[in-house]
């Protein structure tokens, strides 16, 4: 055994991802023991390849003692399937940790990491992963796509981009699951430009970038020209420490004289900072639904940006199911119900949030059953929810037969 390297990368760090407008995700598991991987299409001189990243958190694994510690022990299959379902690649591998104390193996900022390189030729691909804790017996899975480009003589190419934090030593740390939790002043995105010309100097490239937001809204938009040889790698700072919890995209496009590439990516947001200006009125409003008339008149009231963090912060504490760590679950769950009815109950007037199933799904979460009623002669169509905890039922009417669904029937009262 050896000796766990905690939030550090195991392998070494592989050439920068490549693609133009890669469909690829990254792949999350929806059973634990929860991981996340990142799959990164990338160009060489030679052609093309891809590069598989690998997290889970060290608290999701069982640990048993053993002489020099508590260790920990994994299996990870990665399977590639190319046209057919047939296998094009893939690997599996097992290793073991060790760490000194049982605390290091409930840390939550901890991570074990993997890395390997695939050679895959340009083509799409289906991706299965596999992880197994062979100390507890259970296994967990997900399922993915990815693109692999193709590129050709005399092209230009932009590598994939990763996904991570920058420190002010310029190192870079690499995070798979593009999921940014805290830190968002430090959110980096690593690229490399790619040149198949045939002599080796330095040319300056012009790069483009834009963050949009999930309804293609653009957020953040910078450019700066780089000097690079035949395959650099280069790093972006996008100002996104204002981003709010949701899902968003960066674009980058690489030109150098009449030749271009283009590459987007996705990643998420669970930083959950003290909204600002017009944002921090909204969430208040939104708030109402689960504050109660005292807390909502002090939050509403708060006018400067210290008062309203000191109330922000003493409203979340106080639902906190765990606050002795950083993370505020229920603060989480809040918003992503937030997320949630915004994304599945907008009109075109009107956000997700203000509809009355908006409302019920953030203040009582997803229902345990959803019924739909079809349209009568005499009635409209009817959709009841209905929350077998709580013996609660809520009755929506679609009234004017667009799919706006109008609370007929259950109690919002406190």
């Amino acid at each position: 055994m050896r000796a766990l390297v905690l939030c550090g990368a195991l392998a070494a760090a592989h050439p920068a991802a490549a693609g133009e407008t890669s469909p690829a995700e990254p792949l999350y598991s929806e059973t634990s023991p929860r991981f996340g991987a990142d799959v990164n299409a990338y160009l060489t001189m030679r052609g093309t390849a891809l590069g598989f990243d690998f997290e889970t958190p060290v608290s999701e694994l069982q640990f048993i003692k053993v002489g020099s510690g508590y260790g920990a022990a994994v299996r990870v299959t990665v399977v590639f399937r190319g046209p057919g379902d047939h296998q094009a690649g893939g690997d599996v591998w097992e290793d073991r940790f060790v760490v000194k104390t049982f605390a290091a193996t409930r840390e939550a900022g901890s991570r074990v990491r993997f890395h390997r390189d695939f050679s895959l030729g340009a083509g799409d691909y289906k991706i299965d992963v596999t992880l197994e804790d062979l100390n507890g017996g259970r296994t967990s899975k997900a399922r993915g796509r990815v693109k692999v480009p193709a590129f050709g003589a005399g092209a230009l190419g932009l590598g994939d981009l990763q996904f991570g934090y920058c420190g002010a030593d310029s190192s870079f740390s690499l995070l798979p699951s593009r999921k940014f939790e805290a830190n968002l002043e430090a959110f980096c995105v690593k690229g490399a430009v790619y040149d198949r010309r045939s002599d080796d100097s330095l040319r300056s490239y012009q790069l483009k970038y834009v963050v949009s937001g999930e309804v293609g809204d653009d957020l953040v938009k910078g450019d700066t020209t780089v000097t690079l040889g035949r395959g650099g790698e280069f790093y972006l700072h996008p100002n996104v420490r204002d981003l709010f919890l949701g899902a968003y995209a960066i674009s980058v496009e690489v030109k150098e004289g009449s030749r271009s590439w283009r590459t987007a990516r996705t990643f998420e947001v669970e930083t959950l900072n003290l909204p600002r200006g017009q944002n921090y009125s909204t969430v208040v409003e939104i708030l109402s639904y689960v504050a109660t008339d005292q807390e909502y008149a002090e939050l509403k009231k708060a006018q400067t940006d210290s008062t309203r963090a000191a109330e922000w912060e003493a409203f979340w504490l106080r639902r906190d199911p765990t606050p002795d760590t950083a993370r505020n679950e229920a603060m989480l769950d809040f918003f992503r119900r937030v997320r949630y009815a915004n994304n599945h109950f907008s009109g075109q007037t009107v956000s997700g949030w203000r509809t009355d199933q908006g409302h019920v799904y953030i203040r009582f979460g997803a229902p345990d059953q959803i019924e739909d009623r079809p349209a009568t002669y005499y009635d409209p169509p009817f959709q009841i929810w209905s929350y077998f905890a709580t013996n609660q039922r809520f009755v929506f009417a679609d009234r004017e037969g667009f799919g706006r669904y109008e609370l007929v029937s259950g109690n919002l009262d406190r």
